[in-house]
């Protein structure tokens, strides 16, 4: 079940990159990209974890996505090459995302 919301999460992701590279690839996307979605991501999932009464698996999982959004964002927003910056940082993202999948798969066998 968890692995559903984690490939949202990494289908998100990849699409930000997509944009970044091949849509609109200027630092200005980023900017916006970050100050509007990754920013607003940010606050509805503060909001999201607050409904929680204890620590479910659901809940930890949107805790670490919400490390994975806070990472992109203060990198991003502290860079002048924000474009790049935001690349790496979806990728890095991308790539703890998919550790956590692998982990969860191995734990369900």
């Amino acid at each position: 079940m968890m692995n559903k919301y984690i490939n949202l999460m990494i289908n998100k992701f990849e699409s930000y990159i997509y944009m970044l590279d091949t849509v609109e690839p200027t630092n200005d996307t980023a900017k916006f990209l970050n100050d509007k979605v990754i920013y607003k991501e940010i606050h509805k999932v503060q909001s999201y974890l607050k409904s929680f009464d204890d620590r479910t698996e659901k809940f930890i999982l949107y805790t670490d996505y919400l490390d994975l959004l806070s990472i992109i964002y203060n990198d991003v927003h502290t860079s002048t090459t924000k474009r790049n910056t935001m690349v790496v940082a979806l990728n890095n993202a991308i790539h703890d995302l998919n550790k956590m999948n692998q982990e969860l798969a191995y734990e369900s066998r």
